[in-house]
């Protein structure tokens, strides 16, 4: 698997997001937190060597609405 910048720290998981939001000014719709493929950039690059054409990318998502 390729490294990617990697600070965890910097976005904690979405149901922590989501508890710290005021339940009288908001209704949470959802909070996952979500792995996807994505297209592994090479600059131009056709050789891809021994590095993979896709890596594994985390998102955190929270949707909530204001009341």
């Amino acid at each position: 698997m390729a490294r990617r910048w990697n600070m965890p720290e910097l976005m904690p998981p979405a149901a922590e997001i989501a508890a710290g939001l005021d339940p009288e000014r908001w209704e949470v719709v959802r909070a996952d937190d979500l792995t996807r493929l994505e297209a592994h950039g090479h600059h131009g690059d056709d050789d891809h060597g021994d590095h993979p054409t896709e890596v594994e990318v985390k998102d955190t998502l929270v949707h909530a609405l204001r009341r």
